[in-house]
């Protein structure tokens, strides 16, 4: 069993998951899409976990998306541990799901049923009314901003260019960590100099 602060700890450092795919033609029908990168960023351990298809896994510190998300997902599950990403359940949890070569199905709806995850677009949408990118969120609250655009990454992936879109997406876990804890710590994150209430 794990010690109190333990599981406090991990409740509090929410892992941070992105994932890049496969191109994408119709936002409404994910059937065909599939994940070249699942990146996940630990912030309890300020580890990055880097899950690759098998033609690069000659990067560096990669592990194989087929064989190794899984039990850690049902690891961190077990560990109390939530999930939080831009968009999650509207793509990376479909796409992740809907791939039975990854069996991920159950223990991502066990994170779902249990309501442990964090999706920053749908928290901002219910509130606002419309959609806000993480683009436009982490510039105007953290003055960073990504360091490829995501239609770029299939592409990318498909000429080769591996551990550039590894390094994108792992790019995407931190900044998605750092605007999580900035609307922790501050109630609040930045939109176009408006400060736009949130607790997550």
């Amino acid at each position: 069993m794990f010690e109190k602060n333990t599981v406090v700890a991990h409740r509090k450092a929410v892992l941070s998951l992105d994932l890049e795919s496969t191109h994408v033609e119709d936002f409404k029908d994910l059937s065909n899409v599939i994940a070249n990168v699942v990146v996940i960023y630990d912030p309890y351990t300020e580890e990055s976990w880097k899950f690759v298809r098998e033609e690069a896994l000659g990067c560096p510190q990669t592990h194989s998306l087929e064989k190794d998300l899984k039990p850690l997902l049902e690891k961190w599950f077990l560990q109390g541990r939530r999930l939080g990403g831009q968009n999650i359940l509207g793509f990376d949890f479909p796409v992740l799901m809907g791939d039975s070569s990854l069996g991920l199905e159950k223990v991502l709806q066990s994170f779902i049923d249990t309501r442990a995850y964090i999706d920053t677009a749908q928290y901002i949408k219910n509130k606002l009314g419309f959609r806000v990118s993480l683009k436009y969120m982490a510039n105007s609250t953290l003055r960073d901003d990504k360091t490829m655009d995501g239609a770029d990454a299939p592409q990318e992936w498909l000429d080769g260019n591996h551990q550039k879109v590894i390094d994108y997406c792992e790019h995407d876990t931190l900044l998605w960590s750092k605007l999580y804890t900035f609307g922790v710590l501050h109630s609040n994150i930045l939109l176009g100099g408006a400060k736009i209430p949130v607790d997550w």
